[in-house]
């Protein structure tokens, strides 16, 4: 059952990370405009499709899709590292509706990372992300 949760997760997350729409409240505390210094708060709103595979497999009736929404706050303590804890609702995974029984699942999960982030020039890089979630 671990291993189906797992893949739940991974797979939701990775939906969500394609229609990612990240917001960054960062302050420029610099005074100097040749230097910027790249830390501050972080705010972030993702939403996509979470979907729940061989659940429904022999019920009739059965949805095992809905949307999933993020949101996390986090700080970035230079332009390499920083951290984030978030809250993921993953909606309802299993809804069955067969002519005796009604069943549903709402699934969720609180996350926390930390963030390294390779700087490709002023406004783009590449980040990788570690962490745990509990669900």
């Amino acid at each position: 059952m671990l291993t189906t949760r797992v893949k739940l997760i991974v797979s939701s997350v990775a939906l969500i990370a394609l229609i990612d729409a990240r917001v960054a409240l960062a302050d420029d505390l610099s005074t100097n405009n040749t230097t910027t210094d790249k830390s501050g708060f972080l705010i972030g709103i993702d939403a996509g499709k979470a979907q729940a595979h061989k659940y429904c497999h022999d019920l009739t009736n059965c949805d095992d899709k809905d949307t999933s929404v993020r949101a996390d706050i986090g700080y970035q303590f230079n332009q390499n590292w920083g951290a984030e804890l978030g809250y993921t609702s993953f909606g309802t995974l299993l809804r069955s509706h067969d002519n005796n029984v009604n069943a549903s699942q709402k699934a969720n999960a609180w996350t926390v990372s930390v963030i390294g982030t390779l700087p490709l020039g002023d406004r783009f890089g590449i980040f990788g992300r570690v962490g745990a979630a509990r669900f």
